[in-house]
């Protein structure tokens, strides 16, 4: 079991992704069952695979379709994840780029579509990253950001 606070929670169909003080981003699976009167019922809760980083997750949001997982945290980086064999035991997360940020990230979002991330933190500044995962642009803020 994890020690410290929970900072971020994201759902993804049966799938669960946890941040916080503890330096991980925790991928879960939920498995459900039905009852006897075919109700969806929780049956457990399965730890499936954890990425360490070096520092507090902030945040984690998995994208529209469910392929990436988003990680941002006090280390100033934004890790974006693919996850493989979603279906079967194996599951991983797998690191396919960092982003570099200047300051805390306190929040990451995708558009719609999954093609776009918003990330923003502590360096008052809302950065927008593409599918190469470089930064198209940035929006200055007179504050913190903590929302996207």
């Amino acid at each position: 079991s994890r020690e410290g606070k929970v900072r971020s929670l994201d759902f993804s169909g049966d799938w669960l992704a946890i941040g916080g003080n503890d330096c991980t981003a925790t991928l879960v699976n939920i498995n459900f069952k039905a009852d006897q009167n075919g109700n969806r019922m929780l049956h457990k809760l399965e730890v499936v695979t954890e990425l360490e980083r070096v520092d507090q997750v902030y945040c984690v949001k998995f994208s529209p379709d469910g392929t990436y997982l988003a990680v941002g945290g006090f280390d100033g980086m934004v890790a974006i994840c693919s996850i493989t064999s979603r279906k079967s035991t194996r599951t991983q997360l797998v690191l396919v780029a960092e982003i570099r940020r200047s300051g805390l990230v306190f929040s990451v979002d995708w558009s719609p579509d999954g093609l776009l991330l918003a990330i923003g933190g502590n360096d008052k500044s809302c950065a927008i990253v593409d599918q190469s995962w470089g930064i198209m642009c940035e929006v200055q803020r007179p504050a913190s950001i903590t929302s996207v």
